[in-house]
């Protein structure tokens, strides 16, 4: 009966402490911001080093303007959130939270005649560090080391994110992504009776 006692009283505590913590949030902690990574004033250029997977360019026989709005809606529709845009330039820069990256896009869309029109869509991602909690304790192994009584209390950790820092943006596989942004493009350009 008093081993009984005893459990109630720490499931009770246990209970508790979840409670207090349960509302905590945190907040992923981003290295680059996005006119960093790809600068609306100068865009990386493609090398034979940049991944094919990485972007996707496609030339259309359309006029600018056309181009651009079909270009603009697919970002939307692609669900990649545009963060800047600069019809004069043609960019469109958005990015895309993916759990452990932040997945940044950059599109640019560049006139090449009166009726000539090239779309260039390139992707880079970074890895996301973010301070662990004590709510990320109730979720992980050390809580259930824990909760069984051992006795254990952890201290406040974080991830070493200097490392991750050095490692910067890097060109992403967004072949599935960018793939999905063409079809958008051209179902776009066929729905405006350009294609």
């Amino acid at each position: 009966m008093r081993r009984q006692g005893m459990g109630m009283r720490m499931m009770a505590i246990v209970t508790l402490c979840a409670f207090l913590v349960g509302c905590m949030e945190t907040v992923p902690k981003y290295f680059h911001p996005l006119n960093q990574v790809f600068p609306p004033d100068n865009l990386p250029p493609i090398t034979p080093q940049t991944p094919n997977s990485s972007y996707k360019r496609e030339t259309f026989d359309i006029p600018y303007e056309d181009v651009y709005r079909a270009a603009n809606m697919a970002v939307s529709q692609a669900q990649i959130n545009i963060k800047q845009q600069d019809k004069g330039k043609g960019v469109i820069l958005g990015e895309r939270y993916l759990g452990s990256a932040d997945v940044f896009y950059a599109v640019k869309v560049k006139e090449l005649g009166p009726k000539s029109t090239e779309v260039l869509i390139m992707t880079k991602a970074e890895r996301t560090c973010r301070q662990l909690t004590t709510l990320d304790w109730i979720t992980s192994p050390f809580w259930v080391v824990f909760s069984l009584g051992l006795g254990v209390f952890l201290i406040n950790q974080s991830l070493d994110c200097s490392k991750l820092l050095e490692s910067g943006p890097y060109w992403a596989n967004g072949q599935k992504e960018l793939e999905q942004f063409q079809v958008f493009l051209r179902n776009n350009l066929i729905a405006a009776g350009l294609l």
